[in-house]
């Protein structure tokens, strides 16, 4: 039975968190004015930069990423400043759960 419940959350984080806010992401939080993007993808657009608020979900920011790219959310692999790639599993979490600042 417990397998089963976290298979469940698992599939729900991959795919965001809908429009459920975790607790910590109901205020907007810090401004985070320039997060850079490094586009590898799209020889077009090689970086951009983002405005968003540090208790945004990752989900949510992964879709506005997304939306410039011309892109679906899922399809998107985004890396941490280390070079970390993000699991689906933290698509609910806050940017600023995630260490997200801004200039990273």
């Amino acid at each position: 039975m417990i397998e089963i419940i976290k298979s469940i959350i698992v599939e729900a984080e991959k795919k965001g968190a809908s429009d459920v806010k975790p607790h910590s992401a109901i205020l907007k939080g810090e401004l985070l004015e320039r997060i850079l993007i490094k586009n590898k993808a799209s020889p077009n657009i090689s970086q951009l930069s983002v405005t968003i608020y540090s208790n945004t979900t990752f989900w949510d920011f992964k879709s506005q990423v997304a939306a410039k790219l011309g892109l679906g959310p899922k399809y998107l692999k985004l890396l941490g400043p280390s070079g970390k790639a993000y699991k689906d599993t933290e698509h609910g979490k806050t940017l600023a759960e995630l260490g997200l600042q801004t200039g990273s």
